[in-house]
């Protein structure tokens, strides 16, 4: 991400918020990642799969994002 994005007052405070969510959905998979092997003890295979549908819903909506906003 370019820098130069910081200077430009009303892209700012978006521009800090959609990297807040990116890390934090980054996180999400993470965590719920350890949490299904070590807490549940599943293994990776099956804790993927689990978190499929998310991913699949995710990469489904990120077209209709620009049309809906």
């Amino acid at each position: 991400m370019p820098l130069d994005v910081f200077r430009i007052e009303n892209l700012t405070g978006g521009t800090l918020a959609l990297t807040a969510l990116i890390a934090g959905f980054g996180g999400y998979f993470v965590l719920t990642s350890l949490y299904l092997q070590n807490g549940l003890h599943v293994s990776a295979t099956v804790a993927g799969l689990g978190m499929a549908p998310i991913s699949l819903a995710t990469m489904a909506a990120g077209p209709c994002a620009p049309v809906l906003m």
